[in-house]
């Protein structure tokens, strides 16, 4: 799967034979990162908000994960998918995953494995891809465990990415504990955290609630409404919230469903 965005102004050129750092580097929106020929950028993870080039797929170390928001060029940069997460409810498992952009994406094999995380992988679906878009795209797929119950470990499931070429990758791995079905609210942490722009936030309900979101400074005071109360149906959730109009500085981000309540930290950092 290949991806593109909106081309930005700003931009940095770096010169050298390699700059690397451990942890994250965020590229935030505006900004044109270019690596030149024989030049390499690594890091742990990169969020790209704005544009990332090189001048061949070389440019990014190999063992760097890249989540591509904005521009990433070439596209054979090794682009992770934005979200992928699964859940269980009432015997069968609900996946849930995103992509920034596609190009000539054919579409996603669901793959389950009741074995370990490496082995034992049989294809139980297909879920087909947007072909070419530079557009958010978001995907479910519900797996009947009719065939698997009474087992009661763990299953493991991943997405065989398909090209219209035939080219392929796979996605990371996630996880369902049949044993120990979500049966409360949950927040995961938000990322990139720092975050400078635009960040992901992702919850889960295991019945319908109404559910608000807000950015509340260390006074205590609202400083950001994200998302109105309103009503939602169970299962996986997520949006992308701007805090680019935010002060540098902590928050706490409360998730309101319910009678439920909600907080993590936010780190804003320009």
């Amino acid at each position: 799967m290949k991806t593109y965005g909106l081309i930005s102004v700003l931009i940095i050129v770096f010169t050298g034979a390699t700059l690397a750092q451990r942890g994250d580097i965020t590229i935030p929106v505006g900004s044109h990162v270019k690596i030149p020929l024989g030049a390499q950028l690594c890091a742990d993870t990169f969020y790209v908000y704005g544009t990332l080039e090189a001048a061949d797929y070389s440019g990014v170390c190999a063992t760097s994960k890249v989540y591509c928001y904005g521009t990433c060029i070439p596209p054979d940069l090794p682009v992770e998918l934005l979200s992928l997460a699964a859940y269980l409810h009432e015997g069968r498992v609900y996946l849930r995953w995103a992509t920034a952009t596609e190009e000539n994406n054919y579409g996603f094999d669901v793959e389950r494995s009741v074995v370990s995380r490496s082995t034992g992988w049989n294809k139980v679906g297909f879920v087909p891809g947007s072909g070419t878009t530079t557009e958010l795209r978001r995907y479910e797929f519900e797996d009947d465990l009719s065939t698997v119950i009474p087992y009661s470990g763990v299953i493991y499931y991943r997405l065989r990415q398909v090209d219209t070429d035939g080219k392929y990758t796979y996605s990371p791995v996630v996880e369902v504990s049949l044993s120990n079905a979500p049966k409360v609210v949950r927040l995961s942490p938000s990322y990139p955290n720092p975050v400078r722009d635009v960040m992901t936030l992702e919850w889960y309900l295991p019945r319908s609630s109404t559910v608000s979101l807000s950015l509340y400074d260390l006074q205590g005071r609202e400083v950001a409404r994200i998302r109105e109360a309103e009503p939602e149906e169970w299962g996986f959730h997520a949006l992308r919230a701007s805090v680019g109009n935010l002060p540098s500085g902590m928050y706490n981000l409360i998730l309101q469903a319910g009678e439920t309540r909600l907080s993590q930290v936010v780190v804003v950092q320009h």
